[in-house]
C-alpha cells in the first residue's frame, strides 16, 4: 500500500470550494489514478484541518501508485503547499499487537422497513451508541478496543447529480482517537485496506495508526 501526506494550499480556489463539496475532493484525488484501478483498490482518505485553518491536510492511502503531479497544473494555481509525501506501507501485525489508532467515520444503523432485509441507514448521534457501532465493527474486523476517545466532527457536505438535479448528501463525522489491540491479524489488515463504515468519497472510513 501506499501512504500520502498532502498539504493544501489554503488560497487556491479550488482547494476552497472542496472543503465544502467532499465529493469534489475525491474526484480530485482520484484523478491522480489511472482510469482503469484494480477490482481490488479502494482509494481512503482524511481531511484534517488546523486550528487556524492555515493548515490543510489529507492523509491518503491507496494501493496503486499515485502521480500527485497531476494535480498540480502551471497554468492554475497551486493545489499543494508543499510537495507531496509519499511512502510504501506493508503492514505486519501479530495477535495481542497494541496501535494508537484515529479513525473518522460515519456511525449509522439500518431500519429495516416493509419486509427488506436492509432499510434505509440513519446516523447515530448519542455518543454510547457510536461507541457501541465501533465495538461491533471491532469485532467483525479483527481487534478490539482498549482506550477510547470520541469527538463529533459535526455534518460533512457534499453534491451529487440526481435527475439532472444538485442533490446535496450531508454525512455524520465522528472521530474516533485511541488504542486498540490486533486479535486477527489477517482479518484486521483487510480492515486497513477496505475501511471501516460508509462514506468513503466524503473522506470517511480511512484507519491511521501508529505503533503504541
Amino acid at each position: 500500500m501506499y501512504l500520502s501526506q498532502l498539504i493544501l494550499n489554503p488560497r487556491c480556489r479550488q482547494v476552497q470550494q472542496e472543503l465544502s463539496n467532499r465529493y469534489e475532493l475525491h474526484r480530485t484525488l482520484m484523478s491522480a489514478f489511472p482510469a482503469q484501478l484494480p477490482e481490488n483498490e479502494r482509494l481512503l482518505y482524511r481531511l484534517e484541518i488546523g486550528d487556524s485553518g492555515s493548515r490543510i491536510t489529507v492523509l491518503a492511502q491507496s494501493r496503486t501508485a499515485p502521480d500527485w503531479a497531476a494535480l498540480d497544473r502551471p497554468q492554475r494555481e497551486p493545489y499543494f503547499a508543499v510537495p507531496p509525501q509519499v511512502k510504501s506501507f506493508e503492514p505486519v501485525f501479530t495477535p495481542g499487537r497494541l496501535l494508537i489508532f484515529r479513525l473518522l467515520a460515519n456511525p449509522t444503523v439500518a431500519k429495516h422497513c416493509d419486509g427488506k432485509k436492509r432499510g434505509q441507514r440513519t446516523a447515530i448521534y448519542d455518543e454510547a451508541g457510536q461507541i457501541a457501532w465501533l465495538e461491533r465493527k471491532a469485532g467483525r474486523h479483527g481487534f478490539t478496543i482498549a482506550d477510547l476517545r470520541v469527538t463529533s466532527q459535526g455534518m460533512l457536505r457534499g453534491y451529487q447529480s440526481q435527475e439532472g438535479k444538485r442533490a446535496l448528501i450531508q454525512l455524520l463525522a465522528v472521530q474516533f482517537d485511541g488504542l486498540l489491540r490486533v486479535e486477527d491479524p489477517v482479518l484486521f489488515s483487510k480492515s486497513l485496506c477496505s475501511g471501516l463504515g460508509s462514506g468513503k468519497g466524503f473522506g470517511l472510513g480511512l484507519i491511521s495508526v501508529a505503533p503504541a
